[in-house]
Parts: C-alpha cells; structure tokens; sequence
C-alpha cells in the first residue's frame, strides 16, 4: 500500500479500475458519486469525514447533495471498498480495498495506515496467544502523533 503521495498516475488507475470492478461484480451499478469518492480517497493523504468528501467532490460535481455522498458511502461500506473510524460526530472514511491496520492519535484525531504486512507477526503472536482470529483489516492502535507527541 502507498500513500496518496507516492502513488503514480499509474498505480492509482489501476487500483481504481480493480475497484469499479469489483462493485460490478457485486452487482452494483458504478455511478458518477462512487467513482468520484474513491478517486477522492485516492487522492487523499489520509482518512476524510463525509463532510470533507462533500466538499471535494462539488468542486467537480456542483449538484452533488449530501445524501448522494452518504448513500455511496453506505455501498461502498456495505461492499467493503470503504471503512470508517470513530463514531457519531467524528467519523473518517478511508478505502479498505488493500489490507491495513490503523494508528489513531488521542489528541488530535489524525489517522495514519500501517500496511497489513508490517504488523504480521504481531497479529499472529496476538492470536497464538489468545485463541482469537482477527480479521485483516481490524487493528488500531492509539498513540500520540509527531506534532502532538512533540
């Protein structure tokens, strides 16, 4: 996985064009909104709220209203193309097509992604400790990040 950043025009078609097809192959129509989102979180340096995607996506799409944003949230959600972190009043959406596991600073809120690889052996000394099988995409760890550790 890499970051917004670091990603080429390249890599960040082609892991758009996996993603319109898998929301194909579940059957899903792929639509201006859907499409426009996940560019959006491509683009991206980090996990951003439906408010934020909102107000990206209108600068290309004037008309888009609200509940259109949050309605392909919703499917892509449901399809497991995007997950959220946090709760009511505080929730980031981030894409969840490439595995990772999360750290969540407790003072300001940034979220960074840890590639799903780079906790494996943690994640198999966890369950072979515990007897608990843990998905690919379920970690999050809470810390303090470089500005707010400083």
């Amino acid at each position: 996985m890499k970051s917004a950043d670091v990603m080429t025009g390249q890599e960040r078609q082609r892991r758009l064009h996996r993603i319109r097809d898998r929301v194909r192959r579940r059957g899903r129509r792929w639509t201006v909104a859907k499409a426009a989102l996940v560019e959006e979180l491509l683009g991206a340096s980090g996990h951003l709220s439906a408010r934020e995607l909102h107000e990206a996506m209108t600068a290309q799409h004037p008309q888009m209203d609200h509940s259109t944003v949050y309605r392909a949230l919703h499917i892509l959600a449901e399809d497991g193309i995007v997950h959220s972190l946090g709760g009511p009043g505080h929730t980031l959406f981030g894409l969840a097509d490439e595995p990772h596991h999360h750290v969540v600073c407790g003072v300001c809120g940034s979220v960074a992604e840890i590639p799903a690889g780079d906790l494996g052996d943690l994640v198999a000394a966890a369950e072979s400790r515990t007897g608990y099988s843990f998905s690919a995409q379920s970690l999050t760890l809470a810390g303090r990040c470089v500005a707010c550790a400083g």
